[in-house]
């Protein structure tokens, strides 16, 4: 899959030297998330639709004409993994569709709009870190996200726990007052976090260097209590 963190390294002569020029399948809709992470910041900024585009590469970062595109919606349990192989199968149909007709479609690509341009960086290792302060719509999508690496992390006391998933609540008026990382209350259903908005329940997680727990099998081992704050002091 295209995720362009190096098309601007290519020479500009390898663009030329074949026949058709050099093709790129990129996971995103043009010129929506150039760049190398379109499928996370997709996720992260809660689009409700991304796509493949079939691209004649240029020296430019995604900046070539768009040859083809198919469009899919991301469902809101969407996850990193979820999205990346459905786009894989998409961006493969893509391919094979583009090159059938390769002729035609160079002679008919259409230039980006100069509007509507946004970029994928690279996800930094940081990224992952959950800020409670957060909603929790916003940590909800990191923690979905990052499946896939580095996966959402936060702290109980000194030490690091990896959160795989997750649920959004509501927040009662009675944790209104709660600080942001808050337990506010666990039980087999999940472990549920004071958010600058709203609840988020949490069901799956692991501890640095074990294994990736049900909610149930956590509480078994590690004792939680009521008021008791998650993240970096």
């Amino acid at each position: 899959m295209g995720g362009g963190g190096l098309r601007h390294d290519i020479p500009p002569a390898l663009l030329t030297l074949a026949p058709f020029g050099a093709i790129n399948v990129h996971a995103s809709l043009l010129p929506r998330w150039r760049g190398a992470a379109p499928i996370q910041r997709a996720l992260l900024e809660g689009d409700r639709e991304t796509g493949i585009s079939l691209m004649q590469m240029e020296t430019g970062l995604d900046t070539g004409p768009v040859l083809l595109q198919h469009s899919c919606s991301i469902e809101s349990r969407e996850t990193g993994q979820s999205l990346h192989d459905r786009l894989a199968k998409l961006g493969a149909k893509t391919l094979i569709e583009g090159l059938d007709q390769l002729d035609y479609l160079q002679r008919h690509a259409q230039p980006q709009p100069i509007f509507g341009v946004t970029y994928a960086d690279k996800i930094r290792k940081e990224e992952a870190e959950i800020h409670w302060e957060s909603s929790a719509t916003e940590i909800d999508r990191k923690i979905r996200t990052f499946v896939t690496g580095p996966v959402a992390r936060t702290w109980s006391g000194e030490e690091m726990l990896r959160l795989w998933e997750a649920e959004i609540e509501e927040k009662p008026l009675s944790f209104q007052h709660d600080q942001p990382g808050t337990l506010c209350h666990f039980d087999h259903g999940g472990i549920k976090v004071v958010c600058g908005e709203g609840l988020l329940r949490v069901t799956r997680l692991q501890r640095a260097g074990g294994k990736i727990l049900s909610v149930q099998e956590f509480l078994r081992g590690n004792a939680m209590k009521v008021g008791e704050k998650w993240g970096k002091a």
